[in-house]
């Protein structure tokens, strides 16, 4: 009999501790979700990545463009420059062309037709100067002030030559 209630008090303590409610484990995320969330995640990072550097290039294209607008007009008045000293220079060589000696004249003449082209070319470069290239325009300007200079200097030769002075 000591043995029945012995086995019955085990089966007892056998059912209470089998009704024991056993707190509930979160259950783990399913392993599909996780990477497709991890990929919106990269996708995500990826778009704004994207989206970055887009902004990026097309702010340095801006800045660029602003640059080579700079450098063409800041060419185009130091073209300019030169020739309105040429033509000043010129039109006072002009003027004194009565000064010249009759024998003279005829080898003055020619000297002022031929600084006319210079001047004329000079003219002509500086304004097809907007139409270059970014990478041509410092070729452009150095051509532009040595054809300045050339002509800056025919002018003064032909003046010392006739005896004419410039201001």
């Amino acid at each position: 009999m000591n043995r029945l209630i012995l086995a019955g008090m085990a089966v007892g303590l056998l059912i209470v501790g089998g009704c024991e409610e056993k707190p509930k484990v979160p259950e783990a995320p399913k392993l599909g979700n996780t990477i497709k969330d991890a990929g919106n995640a990269m996708g995500d990072a990826a778009k704004k990545a994207g989206d970055s550097a887009k902004a990026a290039t097309e702010k340095a294209v801006a800045q660029g463009t602003q640059a080579i607008a700079g450098a063409i007009e800041s060419a185009k008045k130091e073209g300019t420059g030169l020739v309105d000293k040429a033509k000043g220079q010129m039109d006072q060589l002009s003027a004194k062309a009565s000064t010249v000696a009759a024998d003279k004249k005829p080898e003055f003449d020619r000297a002022i037709t031929d600084l006319s082209g210079q001047f004329t070319a000079l003219k002509d470069r500086v304004a097809k100067l907007g139409g270059d290239s970014p990478a041509a325009i410092g070729t452009a300007l150095t051509e532009i002030k040595s054809a300045g200079t050339k002509l800056m200097d025919g002018i003064r030769a032909t003046a010392d030559k006739f005896g004419i002075k410039l201001n």
